[in-house]
């Protein structure tokens, strides 16, 4: 019975350690996305992915268990990285959102104002002087 219950926990340490990387895969995977869908440069995120992806093609690392532990490590990290990266530029884009509209919302005011008041002046000059240009009809009474 025990030699029954170690093989079984054998096999199932064994399927975990490959089974493991490719959900940290798929989780680095949607971490990056994420992060590239946020407008953040993930250039190296994707370098250093694709490095990881290569390490677990080779068939050498496939058989280490320290390479796998190594490179799951790594695949967290990756995925830690883009999140914090996600994270940084969303604030980053409201922080300049928000000094933007602080910002130009004061001078587009403050030059709508002046053209609405220039514009104003010259339509009340111009109604004036038509208004004295203007002849006066006498109307004669019967």
């Amino acid at each position: 019975m025990e030699l029954y219950s170690l093989l079984l926990l054998s096999v199932v340490l064994h399927a975990s350690v490959y089974a493991s990387p490719d959900v940290t895969i798929d989780k680095a995977l949607t971490a990056v996305k994420e992060a590239d869908n946020a407008m953040a440069d993930t250039s190296y995120l994707i370098d250093r992915l694709n490095s990881v992806l290569q390490r677990l093609n080779d068939p050498s690392c496939s058989n280490d268990y320290e390479c796998m532990d190594n490179t799951r490590i790594e695949l967290e990290m990756i995925t830690n990285e883009a999140m914090t990266l996600k994270e940084s530029t969303i604030n980053k884009n409201l922080s300049m959102l928000m000094v933007n509209t602080l910002l130009y919302a004061p001078i587009a005011a403050t030059i709508a104002a002046f053209v609405t008041t220039l514009l104003y002046m010259k339509l009340k000059s111009y109604l004036r002087r038509r208004m004295m240009e203007m002849e006066v009809k006498e109307i004669e009474e019967e």
